[in-house]
This record gives C-alpha cells, structure tokens and sequence, in this order.
C-alpha cells in the first residue's frame, strides 16, 4: 500500500464487504463516532431515492457511529466516483487521533421528504449489526421507512448483494466487545 489515507464510513460503505467490493485496498481500523451528528436518509440520489447522510445538529448528545477504514490514498478517487453526489470533508473523530475523510450531502442535494429503498436500508443495518453498533441505533435504522425499488434489474443486484453480506456475516467479529 503507498499513501495511506483514512475514512469514516458510516452509510451504504459501512459494511465491510461492501466497501472492500468498491474499494479493494479497505482495510478495518476501527470503529468510532462522529459528536454533534445525527443520520437521516434525505440526500437525493440520481434514482430519486434517499441516501443516507450524517446531518450536523450541535447537540452534544447526537452521535452518529461508523467505522474507520484506511485505504491507498490513490483509491480515493475511486471512492469520490461512488460518492459522486456528496461532498468529502476532513473531519475529527471522537476516538481516532489523525485526519479521516467522510462524505456529505451537499446542501442543495436535501430533501427531507424522501424515503429510500429497503434494500439500501437493510445495507446500512447489516453494517450496523456486523460492528455492533448500540441497539437503539440499530432499531432507529430499521424503522425508517422505505420502500420497494421500482427498478426491477437494480433490486436483482442488491438481492444478490445483501445475500452476499448475509454469507460474510455469519460470524460477526465483534459480538464479544463493548458497543461503541
């Protein structure tokens, strides 16, 4: 690996399969949170669904968990192409002492009415579980509201995608360690 970079992942790249299938240099650092954020899933996405995004509210008590992956600085042009619709931002974390990227919505790419598709939904909720992040976080994400993807070939592929994750995460690294 050359140039090492660091990335807080904590939307659709969360679950480590997924990310390292975008990103084959990904490595696990750890996991962590980012202070004064809370997820919502209101970044409108070129499929006109919504995407997750960590909305900034300055509450001292809203954190929204990730994961920290470090990746070959040269890969990260591979990741703003997945990430095409948001912003990266350097960013400080609660536990992790450096620089770590992330991405966000930009502020013209809002919508609070949206909802997303089950399939990108179940994604975020399958990282949450394989990291063990706190129930109650988990239970919020899976009680938003989505809905079925019109686009018959795309929910084949995620079909395809969330078995794969189901297979990878048989045996969740992390069931015997403190929740963040």
């Amino acid at each position: 690996m050359g140039r090492v970079i660091f990335y807080f992942a904590y939307g659709s790249n969360l679950h480590p399969l997924r990310f390292k299938e975008r990103i084959s240099s990904g490595e696990f650092v750890q996991r962590d949170v980012l202070d004064r954020y809370i997820l919502k899933f209101h970044k409108v996405s070129q499929d006109g669904s919504g995407k997750a995004n960590a909305l900034h509210t300055g509450n001292a008590r809203d954190q929204v968990p990730g994961v920290i992956y470090k990746m070959d600085a040269g890969d990260l042009e591979n990741l703003d192409r997945w990430e095409n619709r948001y912003w990266r931002k350097e960013i400080q974390l609660k536990n992790f002492d450096g620089e770590v990227s992330t991405y966000f919505a930009h502020p013209d790419r809002i919508n609070p009415s949206l909802q997303t598709y089950t399939w990108y939904r179940d994604t975020l909720l399958e990282g949450a579980k394989y990291y063990c992040f706190p129930e109650e976080y988990i239970a919020q994400i899976s009680e938003v509201d989505a809905w079925l993807d019109p686009d018959a070939k795309k929910s084949e592929t995620q079909i395809s995608l969330k078995q794969r994750i189901k297979n990878y995460s048989q045996n969740y690294p992390f069931h015997n360690q403190e929740r963040p």
